[in-house]
């Protein structure tokens, strides 16, 4: 049995509130961010991220965000979860419940899955999944993790259960591109 991973992508940075017109919910990512996307996905394919399926929230820069590793990383298969957008809950819903639920809700035929979110609960799904020591994700960062050998991985998923294979940021892409 292939050894399942998930992995959290916090948005890159989006046009400023103040600089747009519209509701939060159409802000599109920055040129430089669709850029520093590429290169994340190109990243991921070289450290042998074969990607299966991805979750994504419906805002206009996780769109935009999931598409570009989609076209990188060669699948068509994305999913649009409304309710990963925290920009129409409540104050008192639990964002992390809400984000946990979509990953224990992935069909079990998926090896390799992406949830492109938002912060906060894309980084306290991260501290979450494994018990400790996971950064609060910068913008456009990404954390992949890995699960146990386990006969039904996602539906079992469970508090502190996921083990950190790679965090990785633009800036470290930056730095590594540079040497």
């Amino acid at each position: 049995m292939k050894r399942k991973q998930l992995i959290l992508v916090r948005h890159g940075r989006a046009v400023e509130a103040n600089e747009f017109d519209g509701l939060d919910f159409n802000r599109p990512l920055t040129e430089r961010w669709e850029k520093e996307a590429d290169q994340m996905a190109k990243y991921l394919r070289l450290i042998g991220v074969k990607l299966d399926h991805i979750i994504s929230s419906p805002s206009i820069r996780t769109i935009e965000t999931a598409k570009i590793f989609a076209d990188r990383m060669k699948i068509n298969d994305i999913e649009y979860n409304p309710e990963l957008y925290n920009g129409t809950r409540s104050v008192t819903d639990d964002g992390v419940k809400i984000y946990f639920q979509a990953v224990r809700n992935i069909a079990e035929k998926h090896d390799v899955v992406m949830v492109v979110g938002h912060n906060d609960d894309i980084s306290l799904l991260g501290h979450y999944l494994t018990g400790d020591g996971v950064p609060f994700m910068k913008k456009g960062s990404v954390l992949v993790l890995s699960m146990p050998d386990d006969p039904n991985p996602w539906t079992s998923a469970s508090s502190g259960m996921l083990e950190v294979d790679y965090y990785i940021t633009p800036r470290f892409l930056d730095l590594w591109h540079d040497v």
